[in-house]
């Protein structure tokens, strides 16, 4: 007589070898994963350097001391001939979520809801820390809705420090999974 199908012994053979590659494979691919989104959060904290290095060529080689400080505020504080008219600034949000961190046409991060925090969709994707020479790393943190933490960029002033919101250098630190990260991007003079 001929048997059609499998014995329950095959299938549970079946599931258990499935079983051992899913314990085996599952693993990995959550890694992969975290390490993509500490990659987005890298490339978050080089267009923030694009942005600063940007700012920098409008305002004589300064940075602001936080994102939100416009060119026009330190140039007129340095006393530059007649009064700057430019509005330019880093971001008009600090800090920001993905709504808020550029939404102006004056903010020179990208808008469009495109500079985002990779791990948490509603977490600050951006942040500034206080003026501090050297520069202080930010502590780890999870983040809620609306704070800062994994996957937030942070800009930190640092250098001398100028008259109303200038500096001479910065750092730009990111926030990872389970630590800040190790990458940092420094201004270069």
């Amino acid at each position: 007589m001929k048997k059609n199908g499998f014995s329950l012994i095959e299938l549970i053979v079946v599931l258990l070898v499935l079983g051992i590659l899913a314990t085996i494979a599952l693993p990995s691919v959550l890694t992969k994963r975290d390490r993509a989104r500490e990659t987005a959060t890298k490339n978050n904290m080089h267009t923030l350097q694009l942005a600063a290095e940007d700012f920098a060529t409008m305002c004589e080689g300064f940075y602001p001391v936080a994102p939100t400080i416009d060119v026009q505020t330190i140039l007129n504080y340095m006393g530059g001939p007649g009064t700057s008219s430019n509005p330019r600034l880093i971001a008009d949000a600090s800090p920001g979520t993905k709504y808020s961190v550029s939404t102006t046409s004056n903010a020179l991060l990208p808008g469009g809801q495109t500079f985002i925090n990779p791990f948490h969709d509603e977490a600050n994707s951006l942040d500034h820390l206080a003026h501090a020479d050297p520069p202080v790393a930010p502590a780890h943190a999870v983040p809620a809705s609306g704070t800062s933490g994994s996957g937030t960029s942070y800009w930190a002033p640092c250098g001398l420090l100028g008259g109303f919101g200038n500096c001479t250098d910065y750092a730009i630190y990111g926030d990872g999974k389970y630590i800040v990260l190790d990458y940092i991007l420094r201004s270069v003079r």
